[in-house]
């Protein structure tokens, strides 16, 4: 399931989402985005730090083979990306969850400006579907 439109939560009346594998293009974008939530983060007196120097980082991922990052759009606009990979990391799980097949989400974010409507939500249950197929 590389491309999945999904409903914008409920009662924001956003419409319509799509979740896709990113592409080199996205890179700038996404970048871009990760920036403006580090700094929405510090203004907010979060640990914003690390976002704000990893964001060529997370964003040079975009694309990558080794890096399967799914980007979440809203009218082609870059809104939210994740990491979803197969294989659980053994810090912090059970070796009878690592046997579990599941789905691992890493370096999620989201764009501040739509902040509030939940939209990592958004992903989390795309990822459901994602485990599922």
């Amino acid at each position: 399931m590389a491309t999945r439109e999904t409903n914008s939560p409920s009662g924001t009346g956003l419409g319509m989402f799509e979740m896709r594998f990113g592409t080199e293009a996205d890179r700038p974008a996404a970048a871009k985005m990760i920036r403006s939530r580090a700094a929405w983060m510090r203004e907010r007196g979060m640990r914003w730090s690390s976002w704000d120097r990893d964001a060529d980082v997370l964003a040079e991922q975009i694309g990558d083979t080794d890096w399967p990052v799914f980007v979440l759009t809203k009218d082609d606009q870059i809104v939210g990306m994740t990491t979803a990979t197969f294989e659980l990391p053994h810090l912090g799980w059970h070796e009878n969850e690592i046997a579990e097949p599941s789905v691992f989400l890493q370096s999620t974010v989201t764009d501040p400006s739509f902040s509030g409507i939940n939209l990592g939500m958004l992903i989390a249950y795309w990822a459901l579907d994602y485990a599922a197929a």
